[in-house]
């Protein structure tokens, strides 16, 4: 019983990771993670060859990441609701579970076009994080946020770039920044590897 536990999480662990990353990268924490949150979910998503795990890891991220930074919507249920704690905590779990399906139907759209058009890995790639970034600027949400917003919470001055592009343009260019970052891991042990988490460290900081 207990291999089959371990063995069950261990599956499930990447999305895990992203909705822990996620989460606690968006305010109040600071963006710590903002660069390369997705890229646990996606290394995920990459070794799939079934749709249903595409969906459950993309839900699993999803509602992991509101649990952790949305966390405050139990409080409001419970104080303006007027709803007893564990029915306050009911509806905090059903909220993780709508409130940012932007995740796994970024996840349907990739896997349904991987299979229908065959991409090439690198072409898969990039496409992976268009989808994500298109999926997420144009979801329905109850509360407007994104991943821009998190830059201007800490104070970062990367926020600066808002006045020019947009908050949504910030939130978009954080998530596509994720994919160097994702080749990055992937090739950890080469010189490639190496040069690419540098490029991306440096032009952060030049921001």
């Amino acid at each position: 019983m207990t291999g089959i536990l371990h063995k069950s999480f261990s599956f499930w662990l990447l999305p895990v990771l992203s909705g822990i990353f996620i989460g606690t990268s968006y305010i109040p924490f600071p963006p710590w993670a903002s660069l390369f949150c997705f890229v646990p979910l996606w290394l995920f998503w990459q070794q799939q060859t079934r749709l249903k795990p595409v969906l459950v890891g993309g839900l699993i991220t999803s509602a992991l990441l509101t649990l952790i930074g949305f966390n405050w919507m139990t409080y409001l249920l419970h104080e303006f609701a007027h709803l007893p704690w564990p029915l306050a905590a009911v509806g905090m779990l059903v909220f993780a579970l709508v409130a940012h399906l932007f995740v796994p139907a970024a996840g349907l759209l990739w896997f349904l076009g991987q299979k229908q058009f065959n991409w090439s890995k690198p072409l898969s790639l990039a496409l992976m994080a268009l989808i994500t970034c298109l999926c997420e600027a144009y979801s329905l949400t109850l509360f407007d946020w994104n991943f821009g917003y998190s830059w201007y919470g800490a104070s970062v001055p990367v926020y600066h770039w808002a006045e020019i592009i947009g908050f949504k343009g910030l939130s978009a260019a954080t998530i596509l920044a994720n994919l160097p970052l994702y080749y990055a891991w992937q090739n950890r042990k080469h010189r490639r590897g190496k040069l690419i988490l540098s490029a991306v460290c440096f032009s952060f900081v030049l921001l």
